[in-house]
């Protein structure tokens, strides 16, 4: 009898390879969609979350973004129809997310592959600057601030572009905003050769 289990079980293997081949490329296919369309701002953690789907093919990610539905309904029912300027909807928003949903960063195992994989860093409340910035621009764009993505040298950030100036934050460090002296610290950091200076920082915070 165990002969004539073997095949069968061999054929199993290869459909659920060919079903987990094709969850991945539909998955990649999507993605392409997503970054070809104009413009691409509301589909940011969309795009996050196709990424891990294509490692695990059993991601749920309607779940996933009905979970940012309810988080930006939440913010906007609390905002409600306060006048409230960036600095007071920035100050809502990381309260939100760091004091009351315990998002962090994750310093002790920041190499960890779930810090990368946004379903992952949702489940956990843990990631690294980039990952922890999706979740930070897209929640921010929902309550009407319209946050960038910068790939800053050896650290990923945010900005809110102002009429005296962008604002840069970190999510990384709970949403706290960055003067030019915590910036020169990061490209220190990042062992940047070279001039160290406003301008030189201000080229470095072009949106990616």
């Amino acid at each position: 009898a165990g002969g004539y289990g073997a095949p069968a079980l061999h054929v199993d293997e290869q459909g659920a390879r060919g079903k987990r081949a094709d969850v991945m490329a539909d998955a990649i296919s999507r993605l392409r969609d997503i970054l070809a369309s104009e413009p691409q701002q509301g589909r940011l953690a969309e795009a996050a979350l196709l990424l891990a789907q294509a490692y695990d093919p059993t991601l749920d990610i309607s779940a996933y973004l009905r979970q940012f539905d309810d988080w930006a309904d939440h913010l906007n029912t609390r905002l409600g129809d306060h006048e409230m300027d960036a600095a007071e909807r920035i100050e809502v928003l990381n309260g939100f997310l760091f004091d009351e949903l315990g998002f962090a960063g994750d310093g002790e195992h920041f190499f960890d592959p779930r810090n990368s994989f946004l379903n992952s860093v949702i489940d956990r409340r843990l990631g690294i600057p980039i990952s922890l910035s999706v979740i930070y621009i897209e929640l921010g764009r929902r309550i009407g601030l319209p946050l960038e993505g910068v790939s800053f040298p050896g650290h990923f950030l945010v900005t809110l572009p102002m009429h005296q100036g962008a604002v840069v934050l970190d999510p990384y460090a709970e949403g706290t905003s960055l003067e030019l002296a915590d910036l020169e610290r990061l490209l220190q950091r990042a062992d940047q050769d070279g001039p160290v200076d406003g301008a030189h920082i201000a080229a470095l915070l072009t949106p990616a």
